[in-house]
């Protein structure tokens, strides 16, 4: 069930609403680049019966020929299905032309290609939704809605009513020329909040199902966290993948209407130093798209303790503590999160950045992380050669209290514009040499251990605080690093 008028108002003035309406407004301009997977065009008709040269109801359904012939030109040369669905009078006419060739002879369209609505006393939008064919929803394909720009935000809003579930199949399309002025706005805003004072359409576009977009969904934290998030009924998710970052439009397309955009994705091990640079640049490209796909989203960063500056043994690591990064991973980081910033001063973007400790827990690849370096060595029988003192000391985290976190982010009501930071760790430090001795009393094998200190990174020394987190986020970390260990060193064997 969507938010309703009188919900969203409890919480909103009209004037937010409608600056969120202009918003929308400017958004429904853009026109989307076609896919091969845009299978279903349905064209809503004007007011226009007649097929003249200033007929709304000829350039609509042109533009949704054009727009077939251009999806035919990515899809094999396979033309999409036009469905176009008016008031009655329309829908008689255009059977009529139909019947006639005029598709056929004028514009070189097959017949076959082109469905016409029923004749059903149909009077409003609200009818056209209701007798939409179901048998277009089977699969999935996208279903692109082709009318005129000013109408559709007043569109959206019907999909979301009819179709919550199949909303992120739905693309809307804006018709040649596009045409919104003020008094157009100042029209569709007054019927979009009439009608949703009424319960006919919702005044936001904010499904009770949360869309959320996740990058990295591959990593560590990304498989863990998307085995909770596609279990809440009250979400839905889409996955971005790393091809994504090479198209502005696919990004714009895969982020539109999201409530929560989660960037898990991250370089954190490298040959070239260069590699790193996607940390910033990945979150540039997501800032940048959200701005006109999702403004309204809170946006969730997660970054590391490598931004801080190394303490001394015994100190503590607060949200206050000194940034000054050690390595080109850190400096990645921190750039990532100075972006972040700025967009949130120039744009009011809601952001949430999670610096989190040394995380760790099961998964399939080895890196060269130090629980991972431990696993590899039981598992394989290795000699376990570590490049930095025994006595140095980390902060270790499990995987699932992390994702416990960023479940917490989805249920919270979050401040409108603003950065919040919040450091996510185990508020315990544990040496190498203690970490060593644990995971060998586990697995019940000794560990053969060359150390190489010296010749590597001076010994660090991390043990950050949670309460930040615990009183902001009401969250603490629950999984003790020898049950966690235990899970994580299951794995291999």
């Amino acid at each position: 069930m969507a938010v309703l008028f009188g919900t969203v108002a409890s919480t909103m003035t009209t004037k937010r609403i409608i600056q969120k309406l202009r918003l929308e407004f400017e958004r429904s301009q853009d026109s989307p680049k076609p896919r091969p997977d845009w299978r279903i065009i349905w064209v809503l008709t004007g007011y226009d019966t007649s097929w003249d040269a200033r007929s709304d109801t000829r350039r609509r359904v042109e533009e949704g020929m054009r727009l077939a012939k251009k999806i035919s030109r990515v899809n094999g040369g396979k033309l999409p299905t036009i469905y176009v669905s008016g008031y009655d009078e329309h829908n008689s006419n255009l059977r009529k032309w139909r019947t006639e060739g005029l598709f056929e002879k004028k514009y070189s369209f097959p017949e076959a290609n082109l469905i016409v609505g029923p004749l059903q006393n149909i009077l409003h939008t609200w009818d056209q939704f209701k007798l939409f064919p179901h048998k277009f929803l089977k699969g999935n394909k996208k279903i692109i809605i082709v009318t005129d720009a000013y109408h559709i935000p007043r569109i959206e809003r019907y999909v979301e009513k009819f179709f919550p579930a199949e909303r992120e199949r739905f693309i809307f399309y804006p018709a040649k020329p596009i045409t919104i002025n003020l008094a157009y706005i100042k029209s569709e805003t007054k019927k979009i909040i009439k009608y949703s004072k009424k319960g006919i359409i919702p005044a936001i576009v904010e499904s009770a199902r949360k869309k959320v977009v996740v990058t990295g969904a591959t990593g560590l934290l990304g498989t863990h966290f998307l085995k909770r998030v596609t279990q809440a009924k009250d979400s839905f998710v889409t996955v971005i993948g790393r091809d994504s970052f090479k198209s502005m439009e696919r990004l714009r397309e895969q982020l539109r209407g999201a409530r929560f955009v989660y960037h898990l994705a991250g370089v954190n091990i490298a040959k070239d130093k260069k590699e790193y640079r996607f940390n910033a640049t990945s979150t540039r490209l997501l800032l940048q798209a959200m701005k006109s796909a999702a403004p309204e989203a809170v946006f969730v960063c997660t970054s590391s303790f490598s931004v801080y500056r190394p303490l001394k043994r015994g100190q503590v690591v607060t949200e206050k503590s000194i940034l000054k990064p050690r390595n080109a991973y850190g400096e990645s980081k921190l750039a990532a999160e100075r972006l972040i910033m700025d967009y949130s001063k120039r744009y009011g973007t809601s952001a949430v950045i999670l610096r989190i400790s040394n995380m760790y827990g099961p998964k399939r690849e080895t890196t060269r992380a130090i629980i991972d370096q431990v696993q590899n060595a039981i598992k394989n029988n290795k000699v376990l050669t570590m490049n930095t003192s025994m006595e140095a000391t980390r902060d270790f985290i499990y995987v699932d209290d992390v994702v416990a976190v960023l479940m917490k982010l989805l249920e919270r009501q979050h401040k409108e514009g603003g950065v919040e930071i919040f450091n996510v760790c185990s508020g315990e430090e544990t040496s190498i040499t203690s970490l060593i001795q644990i995971a060998q009393e586990i697995s019940r094998k000794r560990l053969r251990v060359k150390s190489t200190a010296g010749s590597g990174e001076p010994a660090t020394f991390w043990k950050g605080s949670f309460q930040k987190a615990k009183k902001g986020l009401q969250w603490r970390p629950v999984v003790k690093l020898r049950h966690g260990l235990g899970k994580t060193l299951k794995q291999s064997q």
